[in-house]
């Protein structure tokens, strides 16, 4: 029977609207959902120019549309996500959040509660499926009503940062007994230590369990056999815990495992190989684990692996051809490990597959970090054909031969290259001075030779290197002014070379320069340069020892610090660096810390130092007083000159100074007794001059041994022999008193770090 059109039409759509009336009945927010959430927002202290959620709240609209809000089709408030809220102070157990019964989804990550403890209301959300308190400064036990919360499905307490979240009473076997249901358990950084060796008993009752996150802090004992009844893992976190065991063999059984994360561990013994062969392993951390062992198997086809992370390990033998079956390889860092053989060419087949849809993804290879190894021959070619790598650091190998030019320069991603400390010869390619994204250039510690005006510069155009170090080669030449043309270079380390050049005085329009070394090179001549204190701001290690600069010691170049001690805001200036082994003097930089591994800047200095070694050149003349008003300064060292004159009282105003070098010169007079008041001075040496008089009594010049004065006919007194009776007491100075008093204007959290670089800089100060 043939049904008439238009009726059906009408009916249909009387149905339609029908149905959408309903439904948005159903979507309205009940009265008393609404009055508890306006409560909650009463009772919560936030910021509202950080918050995007409550802020947004207000009675003119219906709840279940505010922003962190989800409805039933009932109308009850089943979803709260108030993460990132910048919410402070505390949740008390009165709080209306606790009248939203039918709540199952509740998250108030990333906020501040001030070292609050987790309400114990929590556990009337008897529907709660998932619960993510992260990050959110709550501190001390965890309350024993979460075991009530028998559905839930996820549950995380991570916590980064100085509050301490425990799990005494209950401990871990108390909390999750009852949570049979959870796939997902995030407790990293949560003080487990009560729990004992028994942590891994007590997730054996969670036969569900998928991602489990235990890393940072308190845990102890072996991995627990019984975590092998959970075959369904898929992500294990345990790295930064004292385990102080070996690997167990099951791990290879998990077949679902995409990430094993142990690194930190104290792990021993040998790794069990075929983790590393396991179908859907993504990524593998085991770094820091100085007493495990073990070798790279063969890959098989189109693994899984983005990232693989050995360094720091036992891990030796050779990196096998079938790395190249790592499609997906996006970090691989092996550094620190006792790796032989060489780089094999497959590696260059790791640009199959790549892919720039997300970053995400990680299918293709960023990171190749294999520095500090046993590995030998000529770096392959196809290694610098991998157009997406970023981070190449072959540093503290065997490497020897020529290295060629890049052939992918217009299209390369390289940010940082770092092949320092090999047997690498010829002439520095060219084209690596064309890479346009490059930031980092370490080529010191080589036998690299040519001259850098033909060999390097000559193509710098926009150039966005912030480090560049060649320190000790076979370099000669000219130091190029197109070198001027790098605006963010930060560190220029040229020294132990043959250059052979007048001081570059057009480096003074590098505003961003930080340290200078030319030191051990063929610089000759004055340093006469038009500077300001606008010049060189930011500019605090100076190394031109061991060359021939002659002339008075440039007084307009120590004037330009006078304006570093403060920031134009009158504060002091900070400054960031990426290394951990900054020697002073040679800065061969070989231990980087690659912050592009982590994501993250890592600040080492924060305060400005300041150190100066003009040593074992030809300057002459006197001491330039104006190097008193370098309070920040740690060592200076002017030895091996010719300079004439006393030296000046004002550098008893140095009271961060810590050593001292003005040996061999003509240095007449008596020794300043302001110079006793630098208490932490380290290293002294006023030996080879021509100095009188009493050696100052009772300060800390009495502390050095004989040899830091010796030499210099007209001295007396401890540590020399004992002054004859015609020796007068040198006059006490007015202000004498004020030269023992130690200046705290730059010593605080970071004194204790200064000092400490000075223990590695001071033995290098001297020629």
């Amino acid at each position: 029977m043939e049904i008439p059109l238009r009726p059906f039409l009408v009916l249909c759509t009387f149905s339609l609207c029908l149905f959408l009336n309903v439904g948005f009945v159903w979507s309205l927010c009940l009265e008393d959902q609404r009055s508890s959430l306006l409560k909650l927002k009463q009772t919560l202290i936030f910021d509202p120019a950080l918050s995007s959620k409550l802020v947004s709240w207000n009675s003119s609209i219906h709840c279940c549309s505010w922003p962190g809000v989800t409805c039933s089709g009932s109308g009850h408030v089943i979803g709260l996500d108030l993460s990132e809220e910048s919410i402070s102070g505390g949740i008390d157990n009165s709080s209306s959040l606790f009248n939203l019964h039918h709540l199952q989804s509740l998250s108030l990550a990333w906020n501040s509660f001030n070292g609050t403890r987790i309400p114990s209301g929590l556990g009337k959300l008897v529907d709660l499926r998932h619960l993510n308190l992260s990050n959110s400064e709550f501190a001390g036990q965890i309350p024993a009503e979460i075991s009530d919360l028998t559905r839930l499905v996820s549950l995380d307490f991570s916590i980064w940062s100085l509050y301490v979240l425990k799990l005494e009473n209950p401990n871990l076997s108390m909390l999750v007994r009852n949570l049979t249901r959870l796939t997902e358990l995030h407790l990293q950084g949560v003080d487990l230590s009560a729990e004992g060796h028994n942590w891994g008993r007590a997730l054996s009752s969670l036969p569900r369990l998928r991602v489990l996150n235990l890393a940072d802090f308190f845990l102890s004992g072996p991995i627990d056999s019984s975590l092998a009844k959970l075959r369904y893992l898929s992500v294990i976190r345990l790295g930064g815990n004292n385990i102080s065991s070996s690997v167990p063999e099951f791990l290879s059984n998990f077949w679902n495992l995409t990430l094993l994360d142990i690194a930190r561990c104290d792990l021993r013994g040998n790794f069990p190989k075929k983790v590393l062969q396991l179908p859907n392993l993504q990524g593998l951390n085991i770094s820091d684990n100085p007493l495990l062992q073990g070798s790279l198997p063969e890959f098989f086809e189109n693994g899984s692996l983005q990232t693989l992370m050995l360094s720091a390990t036992n891990f030796s033998g050779i990196i096998p051809d079938s790395i190249g079956n790592l499609k997906g390889l996006s970090i691989m860092d092996l550094s620190f490990c006792n790796f032989k053989g060489s780089i094999p060419n497959s590696i260059g087949s790791l640009t199959n597959l790549i892919s720039f849809i997300h970053w995400e993804n990680l299918s293709y290879l960023v990171n190749l970090e294999l520095g500090n190894n046993s590995l030998e021959g000529t770096i392959p070619s196809p290694l610098f054909s991998l157009p997406s790598l970023q981070i190449i650091y072959l540093a503290n190998n065997q490497f020897s031969g020529q290295i060629g030019d890049f052939p992918v320069v217009s299209s390369s991603q390289l940010v940082e290259l770092d092949l320092s400390s090999n047997r690498l010869e010829g002439p520095i390619p060219s084209s690596f001075f064309e890479l346009q994204s490059l930031q980092l250039l370490i080529l010191s510690c080589n036998n690299f030779s040519g001259t850098l005006e033909l060999s390097i510069i000559q193509k710098l155009g926009n150039c966005g290197l912030q480090i560049l170090n060649l320190n000790e080669n076979s370099l000669e030449g000219k130091l190029p002014e197109s070198l001027a043309n790098c605006k963010m270079l930060e560190v220029l380390d040229i020294g132990n070379n043959g250059i052979n050049d007048s001081f570059p005085c057009w480096l003074s329009t590098i505003s961003t320069l930080q340290i200078l070394v030319l030191r051990s090179n063929k610089f000759y001549g004055s340093i006469e340069c038009p500077m300001s204190n606008e010049t060189l701001p930011l500019l605090h290690i100076v190394d031109l020892a061991s060359n021939k600069f002659g002339g008075k010691l440039p007084k307009k170049f120590f004037e330009t610090w006078t304006g570093m001690l403060v920031s134009k805001d009158g504060t002091q200036a900070i400054f960031n660096y990426h290394y951990f082994d900054l020697i002073v003097g040679q800065l061969y930089y070989q231990d980087v810390v690659k912050v592009t591994n982590i994501g993250l800047e890592i600040e080492l200095v924060k305060a400005i130092f300041i150190s100066i070694d003009f040593s074992c050149n030809k300057f002459e003349g006197k001491i330039p007083e104006v190097i008193g008003e370098f309070k920040a300064l740690i060592a200076l060292n002017l030895s091996h000159n010719s300079l004439t004159g006393p030296i000046p009282s004002s550098l008893g105003n140095l009271h961060n100074l810590e050593s001292l070098d003005l040996s061999s010169n003509n240095l007449t007079g008596n020794i300043p007794q302001q110079l006793g008041g630098l208490n932490f001075l380290a290293v002294l040496n006023l030996s080879h001059n021509q100095l009188e008089g009493r050696i100052p009594k009772g300060n800390q010049l009495q502390t050095f041994s004989e040899d830091s004065f010796k030499d210099n006919k007209g001295l007396c007194g401890a540590p020399l022999m004992a002054c004859r009776d015609k020796v007068q007491p040198l006059p006490q100075d007015k202000n004498s008193n004020d030269g023992t008093k130690i200046d705290r204007n730059l010593i605080g959290v970071e004194g204790g770090f200064v000092f400490g670089l000075a223990i590695v800089i001071l033995p290098l100060m001297f020629c």
